[in-house]
């Protein structure tokens, strides 16, 4: 369980305090105008932003966290295989059936599209092993069938008990809806 109590964020004026608990096996999505701090809330809760106020309990032992940023950045020429060997993830079977990875294993990332490059972070995150995944925009830059398959993975990731953080302008079928103002 992660519980946020009084949270006020390093990020402008625009984010008021807030008051939630993340429970195992839920989705959370955090939804807000562009600029009203979802990106920034998602690193302040990873420990990765310093808060301005407030305390973030995690209950668990093990707080291990999936992330996938809002842009991919992949800086070298890898291929995609040599991407995930480097992550320390083996994408196969039906999470690299259902991403669409299989077909481009020996692209090099910095020639697949945005969609393509963000199924590559999603697939990496969905191998985890982690308490938590944090998806930052997981459907920005994918097609109509790609966004069903990936609600698809998050709603099984759900049912292992994880805890699913996600900002974005599309709509969710979420546990929890917080709305940054």
């Amino acid at each position: 369980m992660l519980k946020a109590s009084d949270l006020l964020l390093n990020f402008g004026s625009n984010v008021n305090p807030l008051n939630f608990t993340l429970n195992p096996g839920t989705i959370t999505w955090f939804a807000g105008k562009n600029g009203s701090g979802k990106s920034t809330l998602l690193l302040t809760l990873m420990g990765f932003q310093p808060l301005r106020t407030g305390k973030i309990l995690y209950t668990e032992t093990n707080n291990s966290f999936a992330y996938t940023p809002q842009k991919p950045d992949f800086a070298f020429g890898l291929t995609t295989q040599r991407v995930l060997k480097l992550a320390k993830v083996d994408i196969t079977g039906s999470v690299a059936e259902m991403l669409g990875i299989k077909r481009f294993m020996s692209t090099k990332v910095t020639e697949l599209s945005g969609g393509e490059a963000q199924r590559i972070l999603l697939g990496i995150a969905f191998n985890k092993d982690a308490k938590y995944i944090f998806l930052d925009e997981p459907f920005a830059s994918q097609d109509r069938d790609s966004i069903a398959r990936i609600k698809e993975l998050i709603t099984e990731q759900r049912a292992q008990g994880k805890i699913i953080v996600i900002t974005s302008h599309i709509e969710l079928d979420a546990d929890q809806i917080i709305e940054l103002i």
